[in-house]
């Protein structure tokens, strides 16, 4: 795999950010010229072709269905062969380009790259607002070197696609190029499954031999430091095959409350592993203060054989608390208490609660003394993201839409330049 600021192409392998960032402004605009990501300049023709060395465009058409203008979002790009001429571009896809109305080049991800079938891919937009918004899709031209990532994730502490080849290691690869991780030994090749968008990781949950040893991944190059955090969005796509509590997304030094900075988590206790007893549950501490938990409805989701897949994320702005269930607020209450189920609760503070532990996906952590501590993900997980503030409810309904392919018009005819 390849990564980098500068080369976005990852081979064989998925709320309101209101950041202006000036990295959108496109060095070319109004000078009549267009740059690529090689740094060549060529006159910008008549039509408003973004550059000529590239001889076929596509417009895509992305409609936000909320009514608030976003700031940076990314977007999911999903190519298919009904839907693109794959025969037209580079074999690894490195000619593609992403270019905004105004003739801005996007930055721009591949996540997985398939000319015979599904290709994964992610571009930020400078702002979307309510209703459509046009961007094009450039490609076919042999010189092309790979295009640029940029600060596509700037709005986050750490992405994790979770599309990762485990065949030549363990690495577990942040889009962000700050905080990779390790997968424990027990994954591997095997590993690997279809996800939401692009890949995504199957955790077999626990050896049978060994209540100990399973599957999760620590975060250990360059440790989240989350601290000074004034706000937290934890999202994910998640697929749950079995009934228990099993972590998602976890920072705490046990599985004590009183020791977590934050959790995202099921609880599945029925015995039937297919009944409505599931629901998401939210740890958060602030302050050094005494750490609160959230609860869904039981039922809120489905475990066990022939589970779907969910999109799930929690935020907290420094003074409430949100839990979202497929792009739409999910009620909740405190612990299991007899509170009413609401769509927030109060919790205020100033940052998040001091932790030096490292965050840990698909269990509590790496440091488990007994079988009691363990909290294994059995399932699929995908697109797992942390944000340091807290996305808005538009912000977290467009990302869902976006990942489940829905935000997105792909129709239009294929334009070759000159024609």
């Amino acid at each position: 795999m390849v990564r980098g600021r500068s080369l976005a192409l990852v081979s064989g392998l998925t709320l309101a950010c209101t950041i202006d960032n000036p990295a959108w402004d496109d060095p070319s605009a109004g000078s009549g010229e267009a740059t690529d990501a090689g740094g060549s300049t060529t006159e910008a023709p008549a039509e408003d072709w973004w550059d000529p060395a590239w001889r076929v465009r596509r417009p895509l058409t992305i409609t936000n269905p909320t009514d608030a203008t976003l700031v940076d979002p990314p977007i999911a790009i999903s190519l298919t062969p009904a839907r693109f001429d794959y025969g037209g571009a580079a074999a690894d896809g490195r000619d593609l380009r992403v270019v905004a109305s105004d003739g801005a080049l996007l930055d721009l991800e591949i996540e997985r790259w398939m000319p015979a079938g599904d290709s994964a891919l992610w571009i930020r937009a400078p702002e979307l607002p309510p209703g459509e918004t046009r961007v094009w899709l450039y490609w076919d031209n042999a010189d092309a070197g790979p295009p640029a990532l940029g600060d596509l994730w700037a709005a986050y502490a750490a992405v994790y696609h979770l599309s990762d080849d485990l065949a030549g290691g363990l690495t577990i690869a942040d889009a962000t190029g700050a905080h990779d991780g390790h997968a424990s030994p027990t994954m591997g090749p095997a590993s690997a499954a279809s996800g939401r968008i692009g890949g995504a990781l199957r955790f077999a949950g626990t050896d049978p031999e060994d209540a100990l040893v399973g599957d999760f991944v620590v975060i250990d190059d360059g440790a989240i430091d989350s601290d000074a955090w004034t706000g937290l969005t934890l999202e994910a796509w998640i697929r749950h095959a079995a009934i228990g509590e099993h972590r998602i997304v976890c920072k705490s030094a046990s599985t004590t409350p009183a020791d977590h900075t934050f959790a995202l988590g099921l609880h599945s206790p029925d015995a039937d592993p297919n009944s409505d007893g599931t629901d998401l549950y939210f740890r958060l501490g602030v302050d050094d203060t005494a750490i609160r938990e959230y609860q869904t409805e039981p039922g809120t989701l489905k475990s066990g054989d022939g589970a779907p897949w969910y999109h799930v994320a929690a935020t907290w702005d420094g003074a409430r608390v949100r839990v979202f269930v497929d792009g739409a607020p999910a009620p909740i209450r405190r612990g299991y208490a007899g509170d009413a189920f609401v769509d927030s609760f109060d919790q205020p503070g100033a940052t998040l609660r001091d932790q030096t532990t490292r965050v840990t996906l698909a269990n509590v952590n790496d440091s488990l003394a007994s079988a009691d501590e363990a909290r294994f993900w059995i399932g699929e997980l995908d697109e797992l993201r942390l944000s340091p503030l807290a996305h808005s409810p538009a912000w977290i309904r467009v990302q869902h839409l976006s990942m489940r392919d829905q935000l997105v018009d792909y129709s239009a005819a294929d334009e070759p330049y000159g024609g």
